[in-house]
């Protein structure tokens, strides 16, 4: 049983990520083609997933742990198709979302 997604938008499980130095933005302000540069880097930003479960099963459902599921797809074979789909601006992209 899943007890939360975060985050809550889920137009922000996707997120622009510099592969240099790893800082990562909202897409909202990207256009369809999410083409994003690193303010520090200057090199183009790719999309990732960035996501957390939290969720709970029969072992911890009687107490107030739970585990705690990330997601965080930044590299080719990590998670990148994780839904089936590379990851996409889901603030422009309706379908995707």
């Amino acid at each position: 049983m899943t007890y939360r997604l975060d985050p809550e938008d889920e137009r922000e499980i996707v997120q622009a990520m510099c592969p240099k130095c790893f800082d990562t933005q909202s897409c909202k302000d990207l256009g369809k083609d999410g083409v994003a540069k690193c303010a520090e880097c200057k090199v183009d930003c790719k999309l990732i997933y960035q996501m957390q479960m939290l969720a709970k099963d029969c072992s911890s459902q009687i107490n107030k742990n739970f585990y705690r599921i990330l997601l965080y797809s930044f590299d080719e074979g990590y998670g990148d198709r994780y839904f089936g789909i590379e990851a996409k601006n889901l603030y422009e992209d309706k379908e995707a979302l």
